[in-house]
């Protein structure tokens, strides 16, 4: 009893997996679980064809439910037979019980020059087609043995409208014959081809091969070919070749060799759309139109690869396609898009040499390239020779002169660490991913488990530092204040890390710490937002003016003494609160005078606003905040890089900084200027020390006048006389 494996849902999933997955090309046939000449049936094939024809099926109706049961390869042959004979089986279903041997195999790889006992006749022609259904249910049908000097020549000669073949493979078998000539059918007009291979040889005097059909109007699903696909002429394909109808993921690995134009590793020519497809195998073309994945393409190819060599003698070869797969990666591309396709393999050429395309008249978007290309003229690592756009695209280091041989684009140059690192699978954006690694290069990932998320780091200044993770990376640990930019969607969150959605930014927790650079190369919102420093100096109710520290932070906040929020108030009330002042204007030249309170609305601290500031210390009893930790906090705020100039005057202005800052000529409050001072005076900082995160400074732009700050009258520093 044979137990029937779900060959769609096998293939099916083996084919995504290394379209959307990791490429490597020595392991592409272990990862799918199959070594391209094996079915997925568990019973024995049947006995060798002797020649002969039955005269009735092995049983069944022909109905969906029921279908005329084939089980040798005289029943194969009867159904060849009747459909040859005129009648095509329309609306008929047939299915493969068993795999059918049509010639013992051991040599067949010799049969181009010494014969087997039975030639096959293909099922259908051009004048009869063949109109039912075949369904191979996971079984193989090998030794065919066909060499003829006639068009239509495949284990089905013409698939007509309606017909359809499936879950079928074709092994071990010699089909030669002049065009239109493929491993599965020699043509396919209007019917549908799904879950079929072959691995046997192809090869036509003419043009029109392919390795599954030598021309197709249909669709064409789930198929592969590992077998040698030859032709003479024009159109030849792993796949098909030539197309008109969709082709969907398939893969060929066989190579493909035309001894004139339009060679593919998929479709020496397509007119249709081609997706989630790849080739790698070695194509060769002796004439014009040479591409990895197509000829020559006048449709769409997307998501696509090619690792196989390229080499055309002529001009318009392409990794992916000679001459353009609307998309793909092509030769020529005329009035196309090519998208989200990539080449690693080796393309050469004489003229219009590219990459992903020899020649591009249309639009190329989202692709890279990573073989080497040489050519004599008009040679890229993406493009060959541009007219119209070439748009976030990339090339490896030292596999080409340039991005584009001739004309302009986008076309990046990229280092193999960039490629390793996921650089380039984060640029090229949705659709593309990497397991960051294990893969080289990017892959074509469709449902996102490979995605690959840019983390960039500003460690209290301006340089960048990109990282690139997949989902389950370590995140970098975070030290001082630095902040991480990442993408929208990414699973990174926590303290400091600031999201990307469109043009806005958001971050749920920033807190900073006194002491440590800050940095943002973008204003972002805050839901939360701390800043904690733990004060030097205190202020005395004796009104002496000492005990002030200077303050300037990147978002608004209300400011706390341990839990306790502080509203800002003169010295004059005598609470125990903190004083907080601004600059609002001067008098004279030397002349700086602060306001009491000076902050935002609801009393907060203003994003940006240089302040002096202090708090109660023990000689205010019970209302002493000596010793303790204080901290700006503030809800759903904008967080700036950009420190006020407030009141700039003719000589001095009052400026805030959120990183050490190099100062010359400037004034400091001497509790932070190095002296260790009571934070009574601002002094000229004649050492030229840097000025620490969040403080302020006064700096005197054209005129050192040397010496100490006064005070007016009331010992407060509402009025400040500098150089007197």
């Amino acid at each position: 009893m044979k137990t029937t494996v779900n060959f769609f849902r096998t293939l099916f999933l083996a084919v995504l997996t290394l379209t959307f997955g990791a490429c490597g090309e020595d392991s592409l046939l272990s990862e799918l679980g199959l070594d391209g000449q094996t079915a997925t049936k568990v019973d024995g094939a049947g006995e060798v064809w002797n020649g002969t024809v039955a005269t009735a099926f092995a049983g069944g109706s022909g109905t969906a439910e029921d279908p005329y049961q084939i089980a040798d390869g005289a029943q194969l042959a009867k159904l060849a037979q009747d459909v040859n004979g005129g009648y095509n089986y329309a609306g008929t279903y047939f299915v493969l019980t068993a795999d059918i041997v049509l010639n013992d195999t051991k040599d067949w790889e010799s049969w181009g020059t010494t014969a087997p006992a039975n030639p096959w006749t293909p099922i259908g022609s051009d004048a009869n087609p063949f109109t039912g259904t075949l369904d191979g249910d996971g079984h193989s049908v090998s030794g065919i043995y066909i060499n003829s000097g006639t068009d239509y020549q495949g284990l089905v000669g013409v698939l007509g409208s309606g017909g359809t073949l499936q879950n079928l493979g074709v092994k071990a078998s010699y089909i030669k014959g002049r065009n239109f000539v493929g491993g599965v059918c020699g043509m396919n007009m209007m019917g549908n081809v799904i879950n079929c291979y072959n691995s046997g040889s192809v090869a036509g005097t003419g043009g029109y091969v392919g390795g599954l059909c030598g021309q197709n109007y249909a669709t064409v699903t789930n198929c592969y070919n590992t077998g040698s696909v030859t032709g003479n002429y024009a159109y030849v394909g792993g796949l098909c070749g030539q197309n008109y109808a969709t082709v969907t993921n398939c893969y060929n690995t066989g190579s493909v060799t035309g001894n004139y134009a339009y060679v593919g590793g998929l479709c020496g020519q397509n007119y249709a759309t081609v997706t989630n497809c790849y080739n790698t195998g070695s194509v060769t073309g002796n004439y014009a139109y040479v591409g990895g994945l197509c000829g020559q393409n006048y449709a769409t190819v997307t998501n696509c690869y090619n690792t196989g060599s390229v080499t055309g003698t002529g001009d318009y070869v392409g990794g992916v396609c000679g001459g353009n797969y609307v998309g793909g990666v092509c030769g020529g591309n005329y009035d196309g898009t090519v998208t989200n396709c990539y080449n690693t393999g080796k393309v050469t050429g004489s003229n219009d040499v590219g990459g992903v395309c020899g020649y591009n008249g249309g639009s190329i978007t989202n692709c890279y390239n990573t073989g080497s290309v040489t050519g004599s003229d008009f040679v890229g690592g993406v493009c060959g020779e541009n007219y119209t756009t070439v748009t976030n695209c990339y090339y490896l280091a030292g596999k080409a002169n340039s991005g584009i041989g001739s004309g302009s684009g986008e076309a990046t140059e990229k280092t193999a660490k960039q490629f390793q690192s996921g650089e380039v699978a984060w640029l090229l954006g949705e659709g593309w991913g990497q397991t960051i690694g294990p893969d080289d290069y990017p892959v074509l990932d469709a449902d996102g488990t490979k995605r690959v998320y840019a983390v960039t780091l500003y460690q209290g200044s301006d340089a960048a530092d990109a990282r690139y993770l997949n989902s389950n990376g370590t995140f970098p640990r975070l030290t001082g204040n630095a902040i991480a930019l990442v993408d929208a969607g990414s699973p990174f969150s926590g303290k400091n890390i600031v999201v990307k959605d469109g043009d806005s930014y958001t971050c749920d927790n920033l807190v900073l710490t006194d002491g440590a650079d800050f940095y943002t190369p973008v204003a972002f919102t805050a839901k939360n937002a701390t800043y904690t420093r733990r004060p030097s100096v205190w202020a005395a109710n004796d009104g002496s003016g000492s005990g002030w520290e200077t303050l300037c932070l990147p978002f608004s906040g209300t400011l706390y003494a341990g839990e306790e929020a502080k509203e800002p108030v003169d010295l004059e009330s005598n609470n125990g609160a903190y004083w907080l002042r601004s600059l609002t204007g001067f008098t004279e030249p030397n002349i700086l005078i602060f306001a009491s309170p000076a902050t935002a609305a609801d009393n907060q601290i203003e994003a940006g606003m240089p302040y002096i500031i202090a708090l109660p210390g023990n000689t205010f009893g019970s209302e002493s905040l000596e010793g303790q930790t204080i901290s700006v906090r503030g809800t759903n705020v904008t967080v700036t890089n950009e420190a006020q100039l407030v009141a700039a005057g003719s000589m001095f202005d009052f400026t805030g900084t959120f990183a050490t800052k190099a100062c010359n000529a400037s004034y400091r409050l001497n509790s932070e200027n190095g002296t260790s001072g009571a934070g009574d005076l601002f002094v000229l900082d004649t050492q030229k020390t840097v000025l620490a995160p969040f403080r302020c400074c006064i700096d005197v732009t054209r005129l050192n006048m040397g010496g100490a700050s006064t005070r007016s009258a009331s010992g407060l520093p509402k009025e400040l006389r500098i150089g007197q």
